[in-house]
């Protein structure tokens, strides 16, 4: 192994579980960089705010240190300290005593761990890992290369993976306490918008109208709150947008803390055959729904089903099943049942939730859709009402953290100018950090679980009828009280 230059050098000297259980020599691993922010994120809560800015707990080669690094994070984040004692306790709670003894974890928080070099140390893990991927992507384009029947095409995307690794190797070596520099940045984003894609990658909701005002669709790093009263329409949009990801191969991850896997699973395929498929039918609907649970057995849609959840708990079963395999959204459902420490009031720690929702998206750089609870107060401002982001119950730390907030609407019991339009439904956008807000007219199926947008749309009072719906076309209505340059940045 070339040591390195730097104090420290790389040690692979004693022998460690290794991610790839091959024989052959020895990648590029520093573990004693992994060993002292280890030991420095268990003893200071400052410490682990560095290293989570620099790494992940997966770029250490050593899987101990990895799992050593997620408790000592965990609890951090449960507690707001670091402590010891409490993260070799989560190592037990998580069955994890065995990839990481608690016997390693107590002697490597004897060594010291120096707080003011974490980040220089976390910066050397991250290249480290990125080496190890560059020798990879180095050893399957000469693979590829020398086959007997070499793939033309295979060779050239394995060169554009390994040209990426150079280049992520390179940024990271010249990665200061500042971040990236401007030079790499820009060519990042000079590279995105040659793509078509100025804001990275955006997943389509299939909703043209909405799609329109949030930029094209929901991007990397945003958290999308859905809110809306009980019975109002919540979990089936977010379904409709997990049904819609899905049939684009894409992979979605559903925290559910309301509804049972299985009747999830139930309205998946009910959107897909247009019907309840729970409801006894004659043969053709029993076909349909053969049919319907065949596709979504094909979708790669992950659900966690599990009740009385804490944000710990959804934080690691997230990040888990995103180092299996990496996903493309997560759908959270809902805040407001999310299990808190008795001692905290419930708006600080709703907020605290939101938060932690907002660094998931974009720690992951993944869309995270965030189901809440709507308050009352629209029924005290009458009929003709709009939703405002006040309205989200709990709200004031959910306002801070979304980019976009959007309130399921739907008529008051009663209503007689709705008696045509019984489905009607609306998605009112009230908060888009980077695009317009408005007004999605909608219909609801309950029996098919699908929200689609309306064919046409009902004017819900004289001054509406007398100046049209233009909420959708950035102008100013009763229906859209904001043009596109009201918008918050």
């Amino acid at each position: 192994m070339q040591p390195d230059p730097d104090a420290g050098g790389y040690d692979a000297a004693e022998p460690a579980p290794r991610r790839k259980r091959d024989a052959g020599p020895v990648p590029p691993a520093a573990l004693d960089y992994e060993r002292a922010v280890v030991a420095a994120c268990l003893d200071s809560e400052d410490a682990c705010a560095v290293a989570r800015r620099y790494m992940d707990a997966q770029d250490c080669y050593d899987d101990r240190h990895a799992w050593a690094l997620r408790a000592a994070w965990a609890i951090v984040d449960a507690t707001g300290r670091a402590d010891l004692l409490a993260a070799m306790e989560w190592l037990r709670e998580q069955d994890k005593d065995a990839l990481c003894p608690v016997s390693y974890v107590a002697d490597i928080a004897q060594g010291a761990g120096l707080s003011s070099m974490t980040g220089t140390y976390a910066r050397k893990i991250r290249q480290c890992r990125i080496a190890r991927e560059m020798l990879v992507a180095t050893h399957a384009l000469q693979v590829e290369g020398y086959a007997p029947r070499c793939n033309l095409d295979a060779v050239s995307d394995l060169w554009d993976r390994l040209h990426r690794r150079v280049e992520s190797l390179r940024i990271a070596k010249r990665t200061d306490q500042d971040g990236p520099t401007l030079g790499a940045e820009l060519s990042d984003l000079a590279d995105a918008l040659t793509r078509g894609e100025p804001d990275g990658p955006v997943l389509r909701t299939e909703f043209a109208q909405l799609d329109r005002l949030l930029g094209g669709g929901c991007k990397g790093g945003q958290l999308v709150v859905v809110a809306g009263r009980p019975g109002e329409g919540k979990t089936t949009v977010a379904l409709n947008f997990a049904a819609n990801w899905c049939r684009v191969g894409k992979r979605v991850l559903f925290v559910s803390l309301e509804m049972q896997r299985r009747e999830l699973y139930l309205r998946l395929a009910s959107s897909v055959a247009g019907m309840d498929i729970a409801r006894p039918g004659n043969l053709w609907d029993v076909g349909k729904r053969t049919n319907a649970l065949a596709t979504v057995s094909d979708w790669r849609i992950r659900i966690n089903d599990s009740d009385s959840q804490g944000m710990d708990r959804i934080w690691q079963w997230v990040n888990d099943a995103y180092e299996a395999e990496r996903c493309d959204a997560v759908v959270i459902d809902n805040i407001q049942e999310v299990r808190h420490p008795p001692r905290e009031r419930l708006h600080e720690a709703i907020g605290d939730c939101a938060r932690r929702c907002k660094q998931l998206a974009k720690r992951l750089d993944v869309p995270v859709v965030l189901l809440a609870q709507a308050s009352r107060d629209i029924e005290t401002r009458g009929l003709d009402a709009d939703y405002r982001m006040s309205d989200v119950a709990d709200s004031k730390g959910i306002e801070a953290a979304a980019d976009v907030v959007l309130f399921c609407w739907r008529p008051n019991d009663g209503d007689s100018r709705f008696d045509q339009h019984p489905g009607y439904r609306e998605l009112q956008v009230v908060k888009n950090r980077s695009g317009q807000t408005g007004v999605v007219p909608c219909a609801f199926d309950g029996a098919a679980a699908t929200w689609a947008e309306a064919e046409r749309r009902v004017r819900r009072s004289a001054a509406s009828q007398a100046s049209g719906l233009v909420g959708l076309r950035g102008g100013r209505s009763p229906r859209n009280p904001r043009s596109p340059q009201d918008s918050e940045d």
